[in-house]
């Protein structure tokens, strides 16, 4: 027998919160793959150009990581 904990349960109240938090999750996805790639977009513009210090790039690289788990915990 599955334990009612692992959602198995016949409960069909909780659907709409599913649906609800899948909704979310798509949305949280989607801001994230924008910032992402305006970051990325923006670094190789800016490479493409000759005057990005690899430093620098590397930086923006990991900062645009870390502003997206900032968002994500928000």
């Amino acid at each position: 027998m599955i334990p009612e904990s692992a959602g198995q349960d016949d409960d069909l109240t909780t659907i709409p919160n599913v649906i609800a938090l899948s909704r979310r999750a798509r949305r949280v996805v989607i801001a994230n793959l924008v910032i992402a790639g305006t970051f990325i977009t923006g670094l190789v513009r800016w490479d493409l150009l000759g005057t990005l210090p690899l430093p620098l790039g590397v930086a923006g690289d990991d900062d645009q990581r870390h502003l997206i788990m900032i968002i994500r915990c928000g």
